[in-house]
């Protein structure tokens, strides 16, 4: 039974109409929901999922990447490099790739007598 009847008039649940409450309703319009788009390599959370603790970390870890990015970018420029010499880090992973400038040597033989 899809509703309640009582002296031949009945009340249909949701979904269902018509005078015995036996005719399904379809809806002409689509149920809109946040889709969840996921790959191989990353979950991007549904319009739902933008406000969960997790979303905002997220969000704040990238912001905060890109700000450093940006800014560091900004003020090598300001100090005057160029090119490739004013994205950030750069020198220093240059300087810790780089071999040093002190080598070893092997001692000398020793003086004849």
């Amino acid at each position: 039974m899809n509703g309640a009847c009582t002296d031949g008039a009945c009340t249909c649940h949701d979904g269902y109409e018509g005078d015995d409450c036996s005719t399904e309703v379809v809806s002409s319009l689509p149920t809109v929901k946040a889709l969840s788009y996921e790959t191989l390599l990353i979950t991007m959370p549904g319009f739902d999922d933008a406000n969960s603790p997790l979303s905002i970390a997220l969000f704040g870890a990238i912001g905060l990447l890109l700000l450093t990015f940006l800014g560091g970018y900004l003020l090598n420029l300001i100090a005057g490099h160029r090119g490739v010499d004013a994205l950030p880090f750069v020198r220093h992973i240059y300087a810790s790739l780089s071999g040093s400038d002190y080598t070893l040597k092997p001692n000398p033989p020793p003086a004849q007598q």
